[in-house]
């Protein structure tokens, strides 16, 4: 998952953002269907200071864990959100515009249930 510059709204086209509503759809099943638990991660581009990027990162991953839990409300106990600021870009570049969207993005790990 996407994200616009400075915002928890997603990047991409119309068809982008369709995609998206069907892929939690999928990832919330998935995860009441296997009893798996999963950290939501979020990700900022490497632009604005340590603190708003960590802080933004998390709110993503907020805004994840809230659309899957709208999905299913078991996933509240199945889910868990943290932010990672821009410390493991892929790209890097900090330049706010398509070259780093992957930068400013979601993604999901699975975790043992007895540590939530």
């Amino acid at each position: 998952f996407l994200f616009q510059v400075n915002s928890t709204d997603f990047f991409g086209t119309k068809e982008d953002l369709l995609e998206y509503s069907i892929w939690l759809e999928e990832i919330a099943n998935i995860i009441v269907e296997t009893g798996s638990c999963i950290e939501v991660i979020g990700h900022a581009s490497k632009s604005g200071s340590p603190q708003y990027n960590f802080q933004l990162s998390k709110k993503r991953a907020n805004a994840i864990q809230d659309l899957l839990i709208d999905k299913d409300r078991t996933l509240r106990t199945m889910t868990e959100a943290s932010g990672r600021g821009f410390t493991e870009n892929i790209i890097g570049i900090g330049t706010n515009d398509f070259r780093d969207a992957i930068d400013r993005r979601v993604e999901f790990k699975l975790v043992d249930c007895s540590s939530m």
